[in-house]
């Protein structure tokens, strides 16, 4: 009962300006090379970054302490200015297809910079969205060289920012199958995430330790599409209640576990090879855009941090619902999961709605 509680209160200040204050130090982001990435596919960040042929060379992010007058001051820019403009992509509207890749810096280096410096897990919602949506069609664009290149050099970066760290404990920003190392301390720690994320929402971690026990915390992020709510709220409502607390298993047993800036926090002392599993809430979320200018936009379908767009059948109907849509039994074209009207949500004379994931949409195209 405790956590479900804290989500909704994180839920409700989610959707205010968040006071930004400094941490004592900046988290430190896990760097690239020392985190592999296990997907085949556009899933996996740094296969595809390197399919864009960035050759292993990261966009720098610069997060150097900065005054606390000036962080308040990024923070009310971002949340004033630019988290006012995202779309459901990670993108920014008004900026044109081909500059999409160079308005993404902005994005980026501005969200992973706040992330560091404050340690609040909101500022990840649009570098999840990127990773997963905007940035892969980007780098796979065989039409727009710099931009290809661009977008493979930022998610190079994400792949950095996955994981983080500080004196305490770990950070987990994002759900990716994949292995890192750092240290905690002086000690060597290892973070082994096994997970169909962002196609299934079950996930696995196993801790790894040098040499006995250690006393550590924990931290994962609380995406806003696990809570049942749109990002940004300024632009978009789901109309649902919040949703059902995610299930935690520490080593089998379920555990009720404070929510903190954002991420379920795990706070105790860790053996060697000591496995964690998490269930997020996954069933697709129906949103509404709140823009005047995109009142007429049907209904835009969200599944963990993948948007889905219509790929086949009727348009869009305004009156989907969570309820009226299953997987399909079969994969899409490109092994990814597909959305489909049920049966019993349609006349027999229409053709279901089949949606896939923005990616791979445009990739097909």
């Amino acid at each position: 009962m405790r956590i479900f509680s804290l989500i909704l209160l994180y839920v409700a200040c989610a959707t205010l300006l968040f006071a930004a204050e400094p941490l004592k130090k900046p988290l430190r982001f896990i760097p690239t090379d020392s985190v592999v990435c296990w997907d085949e596919d556009w899933c996996n960040l740094q296969q595809t970054a390197i399919r864009s042929g960035v050759n292993g060379r990261s966009y720098p992010l610069d997060i150097a302490p900065m005054k606390r007058k000036a962080l308040r001051q990024l923070a009310e820019q971002w949340d004033n200015t630019m988290a006012t403009q995202f779309d459901l992509t990670g993108a920014l509207i008004g900026v044109p297809a081909g500059e999409q890749a160079y308005a993404a810096v902005r994005t980026v280096e501005t969200s992973a910079r706040l992330l560091a410096l404050t340690g609040q897990a909101h500022y990840a919602e649009p570098l999840e969205r990127l990773a997963f949506n905007l940035l892969p069609r980007l780098a796979l664009d065989s039409t727009d060289a710099p931009g290809r290149h661009m977008a493979g050099r930022l998610l190079l970066s994400l792949v950095g920012t996955t994981y983080a760290a500080d004196d305490e404990g770990v950070f987990i920003n994002f759900y990716t199958n994949s292995f890192a190392r750092t240290t905690v301390g002086t000690r060597s720690v290892s973070i082994d995430m096994v997970t169909a994320m962002p196609h299934d929402a079950r996930i696995k971690l196993r801790i790894g330790l040098s040499r006995g026990t250690q006393h550590m915390k924990v931290r994962l992020r609380l995406p806003l599409w696990a809570c049942r709510q749109a990002f940004p709220a300024s632009a978009y409502t789901a109309d649902e209640p919040a949703g059902l607390s995610p299930e935690i298993f520490v080593n089998g047993r379920s555990e009720q576990l404070p929510v903190e800036q954002g991420y379920i926090v795990i706070d105790r002392y860790w053996n060697n090879g000591d496995e964690v599993y998490l269930d997020f809430p996954f069933s697709p979320l129906c949103l509404r855009s709140l823009r005047p200018s995109e009142s007429s936009t049907p209904t835009a379908i969200q599944r963990g941090p993948l948007l889905y767009v219509p790929f086949a059948g009727r348009p869009t109907a305004p009156t989907l619902t969570p309820e009226s849509l299953t997987e399909a039994d079969e994969p899409g074209p490109l092994g990814h999961t597909v959305l489909v009207e049920k049966a019993t949500d349609i006349t027999p004379n229409d053709t279901p709605l089949l949606l896939l994931p923005y990616v791979d949409a445009a990739m097909m195209r």
